[in-house]
């Protein structure tokens, strides 16, 4: 048996080994899966199955932003400074283009539960009584306000993400692995069951995909900051979209 869960985890690992520009051809898929879940919402057009593929973009962004944040042997708080812009910039264009879906100015977008979740990760490697305590006030303060964020499953999706990628000993990775589908499956929770199936299947075929195609260059086309700048962009031009049919309605 733990031979098998070895091989198991050996397997896992070369899944999820990915080049540059198949990690690219990830967040593009994620990126279009995204935008049709937006418009869903922001235009109320009750799609079924963009909401479907909707439920695979936090799955597979959170990879890699896990993947990408494990490279480094810290967390640098000069790009959570960064993040922490983007998500305060995105936040008015996110509200306008979701209110008439009923969002409220206070429900916060999703780059600040990357935000929160990469500040507490490293408060919490910081270590302290202080920085334990900073620890609880952000999830406190962040909590009441993530109910379109993805709230509690979502942070823990992102840190398992960073944990898996991040850890070297086997059994904490399997079980990092573990939380995570678990955790993916949480996003939906309240929803319809097809939800939850999406949030772990979508993902892990989106990859399979990817590894499949000829794709194996270390070549990246996209910048490094292109979720955070495509996410304001896509919201500031919903937003425009949704002022103008809300003005017309």
């Amino acid at each position: 048996m733990e031979l098998l869960n070895e091989r198991q985890g050996v397997r896992l690992q070369h899944y999820l080994a990915l080049s540059p520009a198949q990690i690219d051809w990830l967040k593009l898929f994620a990126f279009a899966a995204m935008v049709g879940d937006h418009l869903n919402w922001s235009l109320q057009l009750a799609n079924p199955w963009l909401m479907l593929m909707g439920r695979m973009v936090l799955p597979l962004f959170g990879l890699i932003w896990g993947m990408n944040l494990a490279r480094r042997a810290l967390i640098s708080q000069a790009s959570l400074n960064r993040l922490w812009f983007w998500a305060v910039l995105a936040q008015p264009v996110y509200w306008l283009a979701m209110r008439s879906a009923g969002f409220d100015w206070w429900n916060l977008n999703i780059l600040f539960a990357f935000a929160v979740c990469g500040q507490c990760l490293r408060l919490v490697m910081s270590g302290g009584v202080l920085h334990f305590i900073a620890v609880i006030v952000l999830l406190v303060v962040y909590l009441p306000l993530s109910e379109t964020s993805y709230s509690l499953p979502g942070l823990m999706l992102l840190a398992c993400s960073y944990g898996y990628f991040r850890l070297s000993a086997q059994p904490l990775r399997e079980a990092f692995a573990i939380t995570w589908l678990a955790s993916a499956a949480l996003l939906n929770f309240g929803n319809n069951w097809e939800y939850c199936l999406a949030a772990v299947i979508l993902p892990v075929g989106v990859i399979g995909l990817v590894r499949t195609g000829q794709l194996q260059s270390d070549q990246r086309f996209l910048s490094r900051n292109f979720f955070t700048g495509a996410y304001v962009a896509h919201l500031a031009i919903l937003a425009v979209v949704a002022c103008l049919l809300g003005g017309h309605a």
